[in-house]
């Protein structure tokens, strides 16, 4: 076994190091991906004093220092109503004023894009632009329309949506819709589970649109309080899963359907726009969106419910002492390591200012010994990574393509056990304490990645890679090799642009702005100024 191994508690590989090394540098270089606490061996279970040299073959285990619970659960212990914010102008100063996914609207509030979160709402997602109608859904539709009228109060219209709901479910579907006493939420949909009802859906209804609060705001609120008694009561749909559930907003004559997830805090995501149901409509395009939105949204309470029918543990009052890491993963990967019994998985981090935040790049280790990355993005420039690989100067990879544009990248793996190693770890420095270079050592490795990219654009001079900083350039130690990562925004020259936010704080080159064409020049000059 190369290097030494650091592993969670739960078996999960965090990272491996070069040996020899102190367990004080490791501690050290965990701490900058947000990891702290102490070590100990997995032989002996004893904690290893930093100024212990470890060398290869040592293998590790971190106790991480961790709450009791997520910080979350303490600062919204007992969450005010959407409606209560009408009446209390300081609250909502105070809850909307923090970075908090629950009251934060302005944004994509959900930890991780919810169509790689679950397949339940990935198919939700797909059903939405490829779900065939049939008499049954077209019925049903136009019996969702019959509510677009006025209702008096809200239970009224509650109660005409439960029945109607209730009809189009039960023909497949053993659940329970429940109309809470206290409306909190207003409807639950519920499956039975091991013999008892687990969520799977809340519903929001409201007589029409006013000052009692936007639906969303209460979803999450009601979704928080939901996953605080779970997390509290030591349930394993909390303890072993992302804990997900569908939720449907109708607000008078419209509708809307999203979804929930909990990672550090609850995650929500629309996955339609407000659909308006009246009676006038005549444009059959729109009206094939609205059906298959209300159409697909049993099928997605179906798939939740056997997702969880599945995941029931044999001992449901299991004591659990942390969550899954499964949890923080697309389901793609979860269904990858059910695949692969032996697999390790780590995923990746980084620092923003205060917080760490997880990464969707993992790195993968099979039992026979491979070792892949894997990353997911919704742009990539697969032709230009294909033809700088094939030429020597990028990983092999392989790409699937995902619901709404996402992709899953799989790529070989460039470990620095191995020699490769990313450029702004190598260049002289005080921060780079293992594998800096000597000035002349660095000076011979940024000559080699001038010449490694004047041989591509050589090649390809209309390609275009949009990102060539020193954290995408691997060098390989040993074979003085070169090798370009990260072709998120790669393509041909006249094709691409810049993303629409740009890091403000990178030293771009002149010329570079959001949403222009990437253009060679720039990439020369990313280059010149990062290598300088």
């Amino acid at each position: 076994m190369d290097g030494v191994v650091v592993k969670q508690q739960q078996g999960q590989v965090i990272e491996r190091f070069e040996a020899p090394i102190t367990v004080k540098v490791i501690l050290e270089e965990l701490r900058e991906s947000g990891y702290r606490g102490h070590l100990i061996r997995e032989s002996t279970q004893l904690r290893v004093p930093p100024p212990t040299v470890l060398v290869p073959g040592d293998v590790v285990v971190l106790v991480e220092k961790r709450p009791r619970e997520p910080s979350w659960f303490d600062e919204h212990d007992g969450l005010p109503s959407a409606s209560a914010f009408a009446k209390d102008v300081a609250e909502m100063k105070k809850q909307l004023g923090k970075h908090d996914p629950v009251y934060d609207l302005g944004r994509n509030s959900a930890p991780m894009p919810l169509v790689l979160a679950h397949e339940a709402f990935a198919g939700y997602v797909q059903a939405l632009d490829s779900h065939r109608l049939d008499v049954k859904d077209w019925t049903f539709l136009s019996r969702m329309m019959a509510m677009s009228g006025y209702f008096d109060q809200d239970v009224d219209r509650q109660a005409e949506l439960l029945q109607c709901w209730k009809l189009f479910f039960e023909q497949n579907w053993p659940g329970k819709f429940k109309l809470t006493s206290s409306r909190e939420p207003d409807i639950l949909i519920q499956a039975l589970v091991g013999g008892e009802w687990i969520t799977v859906g809340i519903v929001v209804v409201k007589n029409e649109v006013g000052l009692g609060g936007e639906p969303c705001v209460e979803s999450l609120k009601h979704y928080g309080s939901h996953a605080t008694s779970r997390m509290r009561d030591m349930h394993w749909s909390y303890w072993t899963s992302c804990l997900p559930v569908l939720i449907l907003e109708v607000v008078g004559p419209t509708i809307r359907v999203g979804g929930a997830i909990f990672h550090d805090s609850p995650g929500y995501e629309p996955f339609t726009p407000y659909l308006h149901m009246l009676k006038f409509l005549q444009d059959d395009e729109y009206l094939t969106r609205l059906a298959r939105a209300i159409v697909a949204f049993p099928p997605a309470i179906v798939s939740i419910s056997a997702f969880y029918a599945a995941l029931a543990p044999l001992q449901p009052t299991q004591a659990y002492t942390e969550r899954a890491v499964e949890a923080w993963w697309p389901s793609l990967l979860i269904a990858e390591k059910q695949r692969h019994p032996g697999l390790e998985v780590s995923q990746f981090t980084r620092q923003v200012y205060q917080r760490t935040e997880k990464r969707l790049i993992f790195l993968l280790k099979y039992s026979t010994g491979e070792e892949r990355l894997m990353k997911f993005s919704q742009r990539y420039g697969a032709d230009v990574h294909k033809a700088w690989s094939d030429a020597g100067f990028a990983p092999t990879f392989t790409i699937q393509t995902l619901v709404n544009g996402w992709k899953a990248i799989s790529m070989e793996y460039y470990s620095p056990n191995a020699g490769w190693i990313p450029l702004n770890r190598l260049e002289p420095g005080p921060f780079n304490r293992e594998h800096a270079l000597d000035p002349s050592s660095w000076e011979n490795c940024r000559q080699a990645v001038v010449k490694a990219y004047q041989s591509i654009h050589e090649l390809y001079p209309y390609h275009v890679h949009g990102d060539l900083r020193k954290r995408n350039i691997l060098f390989n130690l040993n074979s003085l090799k070169v090798a370009f990562v990260d072709f998120d925004w790669a393509g041909t020259s006249g094709d691409v642009r810049y993303p629409i936010f740009l890091n403000p704080n990178i030293n771009w080159p002149q010329g570079v702005q959001a949403c222009h064409p990437i253009l060679p020049v720039h990439d020369k000059e990313l280059l010149k100024l990062d290598l300088n």
